[in-house]
């Protein structure tokens, strides 16, 4: 948020995210941590022996790396710094322009990320291409406020589960289809506008020419 606030209003970042406007104007205002310099001083040491290890130690050799420097550290300090500096690696790839660019940003950030956490290697892999379809379509910078997760989808199914979830047991799949169906309209004055609404006609579009349905099928 302090890096796109010139950007983006603080107000609206805060909803996308999920936190309160007070809560980060409250973490600006607070002096850094005692031990920030040492965090930024380890994960430095970190990134060196990451380089010079071709990129292969994990965690655990690069511990035994650092006491052998005489740095006695613990796994989970490690393990949380690796992880935030590999988020902040993948939020920055995303920002890439193009879907080229992106692609080659993550797939620098997956190779590193294989000796770290293999499960999150390949969590990237299933859903990489998925991933990239704003970029693909041209879209990403009209809409990736909204879509750059699936918190768009989530929320809808959220409160249309607040009306569902108590039915003990539906009839037939059409009756299920029906309560969600009334649902929609219920919920639907809860709901939050998506940034950039103004461009989800150019999404359609985008999309059916990507699966190959005309103009005329559309309208049909």
């Amino acid at each position: 948020m302090s890096e796109r606030w010139t950007e983006h209003r603080i107000t609206m970042m805060s909803r996308l995210l999920g936190v309160s406007a007070s809560g980060y104007y409250a973490w600006k205002q607070r002096e850094p941590s005692a031990r920030a310099p040492a965090n930024h001083e380890l994960l430095a040491r970190l990134r060196t022996i990451h380089a010079v290890s071709r990129e292969t130690y994990g965690a655990p050799r690069m511990i035994e790396e650092l006491r052998a420097q005489g740095v006695v550290v613990g796994h989970n300090r490690v393990a949380r710094l690796m992880r935030a500096a590999e988020r902040r690696k993948l939020q920055a790839a995303y920002e890439e322009a193009t879907c080229d660019q992106v692609k080659a940003k993550l797939k620098r950030v997956r190779s590193e990320l294989a000796p770290l956490n293999q499960s999150a290697a390949r969590s990237l892999d299933e859903g990489l291409e998925e991933t990239l379809t704003l970029h693909r379509l041209g879209l990403a910078e009209e809409l990736r406020l909204s879509f750059a997760t699936t918190n768009a989808i989530e929320s809808i199914q959220a409160h249309i589960g607040r009306l569902t979830d108590h039915v003990g047991h539906y009839r037939n799949s059409e009756q299920k289809q029906r309560w969600v169906g009334t649902a929609l309209p219920e919920i639907e004055p809860r709901l939050r506008r998506v940034r950039g609404m103004k461009h989800l006609p150019m999404l359609r579009e985008a999309l059916q020419r990507e699966i190959g349905i005309t103009k005329r099928q559309a309208a049909a």
